[in-house]
């Protein structure tokens, strides 16, 4: 089993996949946590390059908001990480957006 947790994005969803799917033993599973943007491209995509979707997951917006980014911004902004904030502005302008 491979998890991608966030790295298609970085690198490309297309170049990324392959890559994974050639290193993935048969029978092997590759666990995809990427955005919902262009979904119906990267699931003809998969079935293109002989792989079966097992299933989806979406969360909501809120899901991020409540349990991911609040935690985020207030883990940055408190204490001797709020010293190092400029290290995180990617993440806080995310956060705003």
């Amino acid at each position: 089993m491979v998890l991608a947790e966030g790295f298609l994005n970085v690198i490309g969803f297309d170049k990324g996949f392959v890559e994974v799917v050639r290193m993935i033993k048969r029978g092997g599973y590759f666990l995809i946590h990427d955005e919902y943007k262009d979904h119906g491209m990267k699931c003809d995509f998969i079935r293109k390059n002989n792989c079966e979707l097992a299933g989806t997951v979406f969360l909501d917006e809120g899901v991020w908001k409540n349990h991911y980014y609040s935690h985020l911004e207030g883990a940055i902004n408190s204490g001797e990480i709020k010293q190092r904030a400029e290290l995180f502005k990617t993440d806080l302008n995310e956060i705003e957006y």
